[in-house]
């Protein structure tokens, strides 16, 4: 059950919470992307709704590649921590990147490292957190890793939108960024 409480014990434990941390950094910044591209793609690009479905299904077409046939060929030669730190770097890389292509072949190369990256993170910050804690504790710790990535859907998209209109693009690949060097 999700408390404050139970949120600051698992923050105190020297393994759950470095990646707590990193878990909601990355869903704010995965979130910021995520949920302003459709308008970022309108505003600072002039795609169609067309154009920006069929840019959204090539990132997912390449997180389902990822996830579904590369994450278990990479565990097993790599570590986990060095799979996460590569992902963090990449991903802080990709998307301070991601506000300022000027066009939609700078878009789709952009968007490969961000998708790939996405994808692996997102596995292995899960994997982490189950292994750093007791059997019986992973459902509680996973149910705490989903609350703050709900946290990180109510914030984002009003702060995103925000930073659009007022900055231009350029400030929501930067936020994205300093969250993930962050």
């Amino acid at each position: 059950r999700f408390t404050l409480r139970a949120l600051q014990e698992a923050l105190q434990r020297p393994c759950t919470g470095p990646l707590l941390h990193i878990q909601f950094l990355y869903s704010l910044a995965f979130t910021l992307f995520q949920s302003t591209f459709a308008l970022y793609a309108k505003t600072h690009l002039d795609l169609t709704a067309q154009i920006t479905s069929y840019v959204l299904t090539y990132v997912g077409v390449l997180s389902v590649l990822v996830q579904g046939l590369a994450i278990g060929r990479l565990t097993r030669r790599f570590s986990e921590r060095l799979l996460m730190g590569t992902s963090i770097v990449v991903l802080a890389i990709s998307l301070g990147g991601w506000g300022l292509v000027p066009n939609v072949g700078w878009l789709l190369i952009v968007l490969a490292p961000i998708a790939l990256s996405a994808g692996v993170l997102g596995v292995v910050v899960s994997s982490q957190l189950t292994k750093s804690v007791l059997r019986e504790e992973v459902g509680g710790t996973l149910g705490l890793s989903a609350s703050l990535q709900t946290v990180a859907q109510i914030a984002m998209p009003g702060i995103g939108s925000l930073l659009l209109g007022s900055l231009g693009a350029w400030s929501l690949g930067a936020l994205a960024g300093l969250l993930m060097v962050w």
